[in-house]
């Protein structure tokens, strides 16, 4: 049920549309997306299917983050995402174990949502599917404001 990323091994995520980082040492990976994994910390098979509510899902993530019950050497989570069953990666407490990717020519391939290369892209995705959206800027979004006043 758990997984080893070793260092700079990509082989299994270019399937993972948005991964613009790699290991630059040995993770330790729990795979919440194998059969009985789910199961095997304590949440019903359901949590690994990628369709439950997010507001379980992320309760479950700090759950899994804070209590441990994967162990103590887990430092993320493989799982099937709610988004057209694709597969993503929660890492936690490892920002110096990974690196932002760069292209031949040096240019890192991290970019921003809103980026005039990207957000017409994500744009077109997003109504596909039906998911309204609407692009708001830094002072006019909830979450920044909460994130400003938090301590």
């Amino acid at each position: 049920m758990r997984g080893i990323r070793r260092r700079g091994d990509r082989r299994d995520l270019p399937q993972l549309p948005g991964c613009h980082h790699r290991p630059t040492t040995t993770l330790a990976m729990f795979n919440l997306a194998a059969k009985g994994a789910a199961m095997a910390i304590g949440a019903l098979p359901a949590l690994g299917d990628g369709n439950e509510a997010r507001s379980l899902t992320q309760q479950w993530a700090r759950a899994i983050y804070e209590d441990q019950p994967a162990g103590p050497e887990i430092t993320g989570i493989h799982y099937r995402s709610g988004y057209n069953s694709g597969q993503a990666l929660a890492l936690w407490d490892c920002d110096a174990d990974v690196e932002v990717v760069r292209e031949d020519g040096g240019h890192q391939q991290d970019i921003a949502l809103d980026n005039p290369r990207i957000l017409p892209r994500l744009q077109v995705q997003l109504r596909r599917r039906q998911i309204s959206i609407t692009t708001v800027t830094s002072s006019e979004c909830n979450e920044c404001k909460k994130l400003a006043l938090a301590p």
